[in-house]
């Protein structure tokens, strides 16, 4: 047994209460658990400031060595090519929300087009926050799409979309590695460390494939394991049931709707086709000579530069610095590499715009959704 007094309810000369020791080492124990999330949130917004601000830096030390004005007069000469590929950006998110909207099977007569386009672009647009952005991206595009689609279908359309990405961008990635391997007089070392990561790749993509075939219970394992947290217990106790059906339905897409599997698919492929498609156009106009098995390279090379700025918000830095250092690997000026970096910025920074003026639009008409 364990004796307290609690000065804010009991009165003076009060009765020395008692209550189990396990009752207040629980008591204890609940509020530790509680207090882990703050505290790591804390520190992970420490880390981002910490990365953003070293971007940051990073960005201006490299403006600064090149000069402003040198910058500015290489952008310049890309004229219309700057419109050409803020165009080829704007395609490219019509061509992914048509594939989501694939992803909806019958549902997406439920929805317009220009809602499902304005909520691609808002969850783009904070998935410039970095890891979390992206969370919340994805979390809005399910609880905004529309109060008449299911939420069991918003959640499975939105997964699949995501992960139709990201599997066709680490196929490019592959091919891409392996065009660089063709096209870059690399050292052997170079050479060793892309055949490593070439494995790496393809091994993601195999074990991907298996945990389709195999129904491997990835969500609703998660799930399981999270539920003996105290933390999430009370919330995912009533969870379980939709976790283990939205699994079901994801492992039998493709066989439900293969035709839809497999549009959907191939659209994102184009829409990485037409980034590969920016970078050729971006070169070319900057005088560079280039070929198509160069600009996959590049396109490759700058997919694996945001995974590991994934943490810096907005890849301020790393990505005008990766830019000019695939640039030169290829036998670019630093300026060409760099000038192909800032022009993919303001790219970037135009449609965040847009996806933010989305996000506004969306958050003034907000449209009743189920729980999800």
């Amino acid at each position: 047994m364990r004796a307290y007094l609690d000065p804010a309810t009991d009165p003076p000369g009060a009765e020395v209460q008692c209550e189990p020791a396990s009752s207040a080492d629980s008591r204890g124990r609940t509020h530790r658990f509680a207090l882990l999330p703050a505290l790591a949130f804390e520190k992970r917004q420490a880390f981002r400031l910490l990365a953003l601000a070293m971007g940051v830096l990073l960005f201006v030390h490299v403006v600064r060595e090149f000069g402003p004005a040198e910058l500015a007069k290489s952008i310049a000469s890309l004229r219309w090519g700057l419109a050409a590929v803020i165009a080829l950006a704007g395609l490219s998110h019509v061509v992914k929300t048509y594939a989501w909207r694939v992803a909806l099977l019958g549902e997406s007569r439920q929805v317009s087009f220009a809602r499902t386009l304005a909520l691609r672009l808002g969850g783009e647009a904070l998935g410039q926050l970095g890891a979390l952005g992206l969370v919340c991206g994805e979390t809005m595009r399910v609880s905004l799409l529309s109060s008449t689609v299911p939420a069991d279908r918003r959640i499975i359309s939105v997964t699949l979309d995501r992960a139709f990405s990201v599997f066709t961008g680490v196929l490019v990635s592959v091919g891409g590695l392996i065009a660089a391997l063709m096209v870059l007089p690399l050292t052997h070392k170079m050479t060793h460390y892309a055949d490593l990561l070439v494995c790496g790749l393809v091994g993601f993509l195999a074990v991907t494939v298996t945990a389709v075939r195999r129904r491997w219970p990835i969500l609703s394992g998660t799930a399981q394991a999270l539920s003996r947290i105290p933390l999430f217990r009370g919330w995912l106790s009533h969870k379980s049931s939709r976790v283990n059906r939205i699994e079901s339905e994801l492992f039998d897409f493709c066989h439900i709707a293969p035709q839809a599997f497999w549009v959907s698919f191939a659209l994102n492929v184009v829409c990485h086709g037409l980034a590969i498609l920016e970078v050729y156009l971006i070169l070319w106009l900057a005088g560079a000579h280039i070929r198509a098995l160069t600009a996959l390279a590049i396109e490759a090379l700058t997919k694996l530069v945001l995974v590991v700025g994934v943490l810096n918000p907005g890849n301020i830095g790393t990505y005008e610095n990766g830019n000019m250092l695939i640039g030169k690997m290829l036998g670019f000026e630093g300026v060409t590499g760099l000038t192909l970096g800032l022009t993919l910025r303001v790219r970037l920074v135009f449609w965040t715009v847009v996806g933010g003026i989305c996000l506004a639009l969306l958050s003034k008409f907000k449209r009743p959704a189920y729980e999800t």
